[in-house]
């Protein structure tokens, strides 16, 4: 997937900078916008794979 890799570092690097920041609600927010991320991209990958 292009462009997978760097926008999954920008959002680890968004989760631990809220966690060592001690930001737990931060944290959470991007950990769960980095989840929602993933699980777009995969979907959009099996939809490119269903089309063949």
């Amino acid at each position: 997937m292009a462009g997978r890799p760097s926008q999954s570092l920008a959002e680890h690097e968004a989760i631990v900078d809220a966690v060592v920041g001690g930001r737990p609600d931060d944290a959470r927010d991007a950990m769960h916008r980095h989840l929602m991320s993933v699980i777009d991209a995969l979907r959009h990958w099996e939809e490119l794979r269903a089309l063949g």
